[in-house]
């Protein structure tokens, strides 16, 4: 099994047990940069636009255990998953930056906020129902296109969130594909989502400016497994300082549904903190960095095993190990 298949693999571990909500997925390079503006979801054509009666929005959750998904808004980039927001019924909006230049902050918003937030999804009449929007091709034409397009989840109370993926095809005076409304609305809603600040009136904000995000805690997979052939580079086990009282080989719990040697377990704020940055430290980071929300690391043990690491903050849907 080749290593992404492995880290493929243990990512379905971390959603089934975490429900962490991070999915992979991408947002394409034109969001948010089109040279012209992107009207709102709200002022769409009506033949896109069934708007539906948008639930009353109660008070945000007071404890952060008991934080609820609105949303999630997530991509896939060459390098592996790419969040960009989250936001919970607490109020918390916790947002990447798609350049990954900057760490993942964190803000609240009003009642008065999730609700416009709600509103500007209800307003496409494309989020009521999990659904996947993919490119067609005019007769005749033959598309050809690769990678993932966006992927937003809804919460919804009592039951599994909502999905709806789409893929806009960035086509040419060739026209090869047939048009595609859904998409396109989709696409402007994801623009809207990922600038919050720009449209959103203040009273819509409970605190002035975001902050760092810092994680209250943090769901851990350790997978140990065979190194892959020829890929000489990785670090050794033994030179990490591990911070933890468990040793890597014995933190945690075996995954459920087993796979192989996958263990996995919830850290505190401080310990998840010290095993990110032992790693970093040692140079063990892959596919992500100071920017990425979550944290994926790779240590050699011996000639013959590695270790493949994932650190990543619980949001919501805690699960019972972190409880």
């Amino acid at each position: 099994m080749t290593l992404m298949i492995r880290i493929a693999a243990v990512g379905a571990v971390v959603a089934i047990a975490a429900f962490i909500g991070l999915q992979v997925s991408t947002l394409p390079d034109n969001i948010g940069a089109s040279p012209t503006p992107i009207p709102s979801p709200s002022v769409l054509p009506s033949a896109l636009a069934a708007p539906s009666v948008v639930p009353e929005s109660a008070e945000p959750s007071a404890e952060p255990s008991a934080a609820a998904l609105v949303l999630e808004l997530s991509g896939a980039g060459e390098a592996g998953p790419l969040h960009l927001i989250t936001i919970l019924d607490d109020g918390r909006v916790i947002s990447s930056d798609p350049f990954r230049v900057s760490p993942p902050t964190e803000r609240r918003l009003t009642a008065e906020g999730i609700q416009l937030v709600r509103g500007e999804m209800a307003a496409t009449g494309l989020t009521e129902t999990s659904a996947n929007y993919l490119p067609a091709a005019n007769p005749g034409e033959e598309l050809v296109y690769g990678g993932a397009g966006p992927v937003l989840h809804i919460g919804q109370a009592g039951g599994d969130p909502i999905v709806v993926n789409w893929y806009l095809f960035a086509d040419t005076e060739l026209d090869l594909a047939a048009p595609q409304p859904e998409a396109e609305a989709l696409e402007a809603l994801a623009a809207r989502l990922t600038t919050l600040e720009d449209w959103l009136p203040a009273s819509a904000w409970a605190d002035a400016t975001a902050d760092p995000f810092e994680p209250e805690r943090y769901f851990m997979s350790i997978d140990q497994q065979p190194r892959v052939p020829g890929e000489d580079g990785y670090v050794e086990v033994t030179s990490v300082s591990w911070p933890l009282e468990e040793g890597i080989d014995v933190f945690g719990e075996l995954s459920d549904p087993p796979i192989d040697a996958v263990r996995y377990g919830c850290l505190g704020a401080a310990d998840g903190r010290a095993v990110i940055e032992a790693l970093e430290s040692a140079g063990a980071g892959i596919l992500s960095d100071q920017a990425s929300l979550v944290r994926d690391f790779i240590l050699g043990d011996g000639p013959d095993l590695m270790y493949s690491i994932t650190v990543s903050p619980v949001l919501y849907d805690v699960p019972p190990s972190c409880r």
